[in-house]
């Protein structure tokens, strides 16, 4: 287990039933026709107004701080996650069929 509250927290959301809702909502838009690129916008819309709608909950202000801390956590962690995903989806496909 993680001594970071953060790793732990992810951790769990990782392995709550959130990921596996997540994911059938975005093979159903698929399903309709959507366009990925419109999806994944749509994915970040939602994702930017569940965290501030969270912090108005949890705060009395700061938002702008907050906003910043947002931006950086995408900077520092997008490219690099999407990066290792590509191996890991090529691996398990690579897997699947024996290429």
């Amino acid at each position: 287990m993680s001594d970071s509250p953060i790793q732990r927290v992810v951790a769990r959301g990782s392995a709550s039933p959130f990921s596996e809702h997540l994911a059938k909502w975005i093979e159903a838009e698929m399903e309709r026709g959507e366009q990925p690129a419109h999806v994944l916008i749509a994915l970040m819309d939602l994702t930017v107004m569940i965290h501030s709608s969270l912090a108005a909950n949890f705060m009395r202000g700061g938002f702008r701080d907050l906003a910043e801390g947002f931006k950086e956590m995408i900077d520092k962690r997008y490219v690099d996650h999407a990066e290792l995903c590509v191996v890991s989806i090529a691996e398990a496909r690579k897997r699947e069929t024996g290429r």
